[in-house]
C-alpha cells in the first residue's frame, strides 16, 4: 500500500528524519571505535562519558518510549532530568552526549511524548551494543529481531576489524 504525503510540512519532516538517519549511519561507519579494545581505551580517556553511557543504558533498558518511524525503544527525558540523574550540568551533559554521538555509540533526537514537553530521546546504536557488555534482550529492545545475525547491523569497518564476526 502506497502512502502519499499531501502536506509540505509532513514531507519536509520526513525528508529531515531520513537525512538524520542517513547521517547517523555514516557516523557509525566512520567511528574510530571498532574493537572492544578500542572502547576500553575510549572509556579510560573519557570516564565521565563512560558513566553517562552507563546511565543511558540503565534508563533505556527500563524505558517503554518509542519514536514514530523507528523500531525499538528509546530513553526519553528532558535535558533537565538527564542532568539531575547524572549529576552533570546541562552544558557538560550535552558535551558528553555529543562525544557519544560523534563516536557512533548513541542515537539522539528531540521530540514530544504524550504531551507538550520537549524530551531528548536517546538509545545505544548496534555498534555500542556490540562493543559493550549487553544483557539478554538488548538487541530486541533496539528493534533487531532475535533471529537476525547482529553482525548484519554493524558498519563494514567494524566487520573488517573483527573478522571473527564473519565466520560461522
Amino acid at each position: 500500500m502506497m502512502t502519499y504525503l499531501h502536506s509540505q510540512t509532513a514531507k519536509a519532516e520526513l525528508t529531515a528524519a531520513l537525512e538524520k538517519d542517513k547521517a547517523a549511519q555514516q557516523v557509525q561507519d566512520q567511528s574510530p571505535l571498532k574493537t572492544k579494545k578500542d572502547i576500553r581505551g575510549f572509556w579510560a580517556q573519557f570516564p565521565k562519558t563512560r558513566d553517562l553511557f552507563g546511565e543511558i543504558m540503565n534508563k533505556w533498558r527500563k524505558s517503554g518510549s518509542r519514536r514514530p518511524g523507528h523500531e525499538g525503544f528509546w530513553a526519553a527525558w528532558p535535558y533537565r532530568d538527564w542532568s539531575a540523574a547524572t549529576g552533570l550540568p546541562i552544558a557538560t551533559l550535552k558535551r558528553h552526549l555529543n562525544t557519544l554521538e560523534e563516536n557512533g555509540l548513541i542515537e539522539r533526537t528531540l521530540g514530544r511524548h504524550g504531551g507538550s514537553r520537549v524530551l531528548t530521546f536517546i538509545r545505544p546504536t548496534p555498534l555500542a551494543l556490540y562493543l559493550s557488555d549487553v544483557k539478554a534482550g538488548d538487541w530486541q529492545r533496539l528493534g533487531i529481531p532475535l533471529q537476525t545475525d547482529f553482525a548484519d547491523t554493524l558498519p563494514p569497518s567494524v566487520l573488517e576489524a573483527n573478522p571473527e564476526l564473519l565466520e560461522g
